[in-house]
């Protein structure tokens, strides 16, 4: 099994490097997410999440369901609408307050939720089902923090970000911007570096961001991300926008690390 996994990595090593856009933060980012969520974990949980990954780091899996995502099913606690299973969703959506809420048929958030509960009770589930759960949590809880994973009541998203905006001469989709252009034009090195840069909170201020439930921290997101979609259309960004939004981008990684830990924590 262990072989089976490894080798799978490396396929998704190839695909990533092969893939220009993915479905949320580019796989730096992701990984940079777990990354700080290792090095916060007790030894208790990091033992019992590298077992459900065979031995494998948190940052390994860290964009398994950007690039598997035909594969990526998972059966409802419940039938709604008459299904079953369904693709797992990288959004979620807020109310006119900019409160998240539960959406069951396309909400990030409430997956996570679902996979967290289902996760506490593993001793219930096989082998497939207890690392589909986990994989989940690792990756949706980055995709939640992404900026232009939020879907506005006022629609101002446009469906993700789903417009073409100008930056340097050239168009280019806002999702994309958000992606991984914000960090990548502004912040050189590895996932080390990238997840070095983004923490800088203060313990008091991480103890903050962790409170509450996952729906408080999608509240969160909306609420210091909503002014990504000031932009319209076919506007121009400035050519210093990537450094402007850099400590945005920043913050999102870190929260969503010290979050991811804080998640496995209560699990484990």
């Amino acid at each position: 099994m262990k072989k089976i996994i490894i080798s799978a990595l490396c396929v998704l090593t190839v695909l990533a490097a092969s893939c220009i856009d993915s479905a949320a933060w580019g796989k730096r980012e992701h990984a940079a997410i777990a990354y700080i969520a290792e090095q916060n974990l007790s030894p208790k949980a990091r033992k019992a999440a590298e077992e459900i990954l065979h031995g494998e780091k948190l940052s390994s899996y860290a964009s398994w369901l950007d690039y598997y995502k035909p594969q990526m099913l998972m059966k409802l606690t419940k039938p709604q609408n008459g299904k079953m299973w369904r693709t797992i969703p990288h959004t979620f959506h807020v109310d006119s307050s900019l409160c998240a809420y539960r959406y069951p048929e396309h909400s990030c958030v409430t997956v996570l939720e679902e996979s967290v509960e289902k996760l506490k009770h593993r001793k219930e589930l096989d082998d497939s089902t207890t690392l589909q759960c986990l994989l989940n949590i690792i990756h949706l809880t980055g995709d939640m923090h992404c900026p232009c994973h939020v879907i506005y009541a006022d629609k101002r998203d446009r469906h993700i970000g789903g417009f073409d905006v100008i930056y340097r001469g050239e168009k280019v989709r806002l999702h994309k911007v958000w992606d991984s252009m914000v960090t990548n034009e502004t912040l050189a090195g590895g996932v080390e570096d990238l997840a070095y840069w983004a923490m800088t909170s203060t313990r008091k201020e991480v103890k903050e961001y962790t409170k509450g439930s996952l729906y408080d921290w999608g509240s969160d997101t909306a609420q210091s991300s909503c002014q990504v979609f000031e932009v319209q259309k076919g506007d121009e960004l400035p050519n210093t926008y990537m450094y402007d939004y850099s400590r945005l981008a920043l913050r999102q990684i870190e929260k969503a690390g010290y979050r991811l830990a804080a998640l496995l924590e209560s699990i484990f």
